[in-house]
């Protein structure tokens, strides 16, 4: 029992060799076993011999157990002071991604909304210049120059615009020519 002890605590000695309070106490209590384990056995032997014998013993393994007892104790308590103070670091680790991730989220809404605003009046304003110029050619003027600005839709929508343009310029010529013929033949 006692090696089996032993290999426990030197387990936990290696896992908290860079802790050097909870390192002293594992050592404290590593030095105390054996005579723990050597009074608990006299205690033992004392008690099949003579109930007061062993009750004289007793008292002596019962400040050596209390010495054991109260480093274990010690440990527990700076593990609980070690625990609390990883739980702030790693409560700071949180609290710094929830305002990174927030900040990215800010960050990506006002770009999509600047994106949005660009890309809504990319085709606004060529369908504004183009029912502008409808308006001038509805009220008879042929004179206007429809402009297209691009290939998608609203640049389709502009050239079909143009050619309809220069048809009606075209027919209107060819009306204004043969009413001129019909004139100058009567």
């Amino acid at each position: 029992r006692l090696e089996a002890a032993s290999k426990d605590i030197d387990v936990l000695i290696a896992m908290n060799e860079h802790e050097a309070e909870t390192l002293g106490k594992l050592k404290d209590i590593k030095a105390q076993l054996p005579l723990m384990f050597a009074t608990g056995s006299k205690m033992f032997d004392g008690y099949r011999r003579d109930w007061q014998e062993g009750n004289l013993i007793m008292e002596e393994y019962d400040k050596v157990s209390d010495r054991v007892i109260a480093g274990v104790g010690s440990i527990g308590t700076i593990a609980q002071k070690n625990f609390a103070s990883n739980v702030q670091e790693m409560q700071g680790m949180v609290d710094t991604s929830i305002l990174t991730t927030i900040i990215l989220i800010g960050v990506a809404l006002a770009v999509a909304a600047f994106l949005g605003v660009f890309i809504a009046r990319a085709i606004a304003k060529p369908m504004k210049d183009l029912a502008l110029q409808a308006e001038t050619i509805a009220t008879g003027d042929l004179t206007v120059d429809v402009i297209q600005r691009s290939k998608d839709e609203v640049g389709q929508l502009a050239a079909s615009f143009k050619q309809m343009v220069e048809n009606l310029r075209q027919t209107i010529g060819q009306v204004g020519e043969a009413s001129s013929a019909v004139a100058s033949a009567s």
